[in-house]
């Protein structure tokens, strides 16, 4: 099921990572993200932009 990954040369292969303050869980991140998105797509979506 997983195997290694082969990046070919010159490639740039970057990893996000998340480091979740004390009590914030990653459900409070995950809606923050949520929102976000959607004031992007209700200002700049669709025949706006």
């Amino acid at each position: 099921m997983f195997g290694p990954i082969t990046v070919p040369f010159g490639a740039k292969m970057l990893f996000n990572t998340v480091r979740l303050k004390p009590h914030v869980t990653f459900e409070d991140v995950e809606m923050a993200v949520g929102e976000l998105c959607s004031v992007v797509k209700g200002t700049y979506g669709g025949d706006e932009g």
